[in-house]
């Protein structure tokens, strides 16, 4: 049996009660995430673990302020479980998601180690169809972005600002696929 869940739904999965969510959910992508999601809530004041009671399956974060905003941190690896972290805090009401990870470095000029703060991303991965029609880019919010780029530059640190392309899974693309994206 389907249900379409409620944001008091994804609430409930969280622990949390409306007056409570965080006002940014930060997901990072990282290999250790339990190591990774301390380490982030680490900049948070008085960060706290929380795992929802509801499910020993429950996404695990940490819930803290960072210069008087409310924010929660989460690790994952990899898309499929990125998507849903994302769905979770999105569903529950929480407004503003940023997304740090891994990316592939397909275009010119981009080496290991870079940072990309992306303005859009063509959508291919297959969970964001569920938010905006296939064909439309999923843009970042602007002023959101534009504020990451002043922090990043006025810190000295190198970045770019290139589209992403977001993929299904690792390396499930054929070398055509990746040619084409690269174009």
């Amino acid at each position: 049996m389907y249900k379409e869940l409620a944001a008091e739904d994804h609430q409930r999965m969280l622990g949390l009660a409306s007056d409570a969510l965080p006002e940014v959910a930060l997901l990072v992508g990282i290999f250790d995430v339990h190591e990774g999601a301390k380490r982030f809530a680490s900049y948070l004041d008085n960060a706290l673990y929380s795992r929802s009671e509801l499910t020993a399956s429950g996404i695990p974060y940490y819930l803290g302020w960072y210069e008087g905003v409310r924010v929660s941190v989460s690790a994952c690896f990899g898309g499929p479980m990125a998507a849903l972290y994302a769905h979770t805090w999105c569903g529950a009401g929480v407004k503003t998601i940023v997304q740090l990870g891994w990316y592939g470095a397909l275009q010119q000029g981009t080496n290991l180690g870079d940072v990309v703060v992306p303005r859009h991303a063509e959508r291919q991965d297959g969970v964001s169809d569920w938010y905006l029609a296939k064909g439309i880019l999923a843009d970042a919010t602007p002023d959101l972005a534009s504020g990451i780029v002043e922090r990043l530059r006025a810190r000295e640190i190198p970045l770019n600002e290139h589209a992403i392309y977001s993929t299904p899974a690792l390396l499930a693309e054929s070398r055509e696929v990746i040619a084409d994206w690269s174009r």
